[in-house]
């Protein structure tokens, strides 16, 4: 995992106050460039040794967050920077990226 995708990885875990399970989630399509914001919707788990996307745990957990300018301009330039076969299908996207990004995580402690 580069340095880019945890630095992107780390904002959107600060300063959206999202869970890292909604964060591993996230696919292109939960960003709205022009309204600026991020739709919160759908939670990734580790069941029985299955990955697995699921509902959030409650209803209130569905939501649309403002992002800040400075990290809605940085999410779209990144987001349109990645190579065409990530972004080819928006809904697994961030997969991609951040599965390797929690690997990272877990094998730090």
């Amino acid at each position: 995992m580069n340095k880019e995708e945890s630095y992107h990885a780390f904002e959107i875990l600060y300063w959206c106050g999202i869970r890292l399970g909604e964060l591993l989630a996230l696919t292109a399509e939960d960003f709205d460039f022009e309204k600026k914001t991020l739709r919160i919707n759908k939670s990734y788990q580790h069941i029985k040794g299955k990955d697995v996307i699921t509902t959030p745990k409650t209803s209130k957990s569905n939501r649309v967050l403002t992002l800040p300018d400075f990290l809605a301009e940085e999410m779209q330039d990144y987001i349109f920077r990645l190579p065409w076969y990530i972004v080819i299908d928006p809904s697994n996207w961030s997969s991609t990226i951040y599965f390797s990004f929690l690997s990272t995580f877990n094998n730090r402690g």
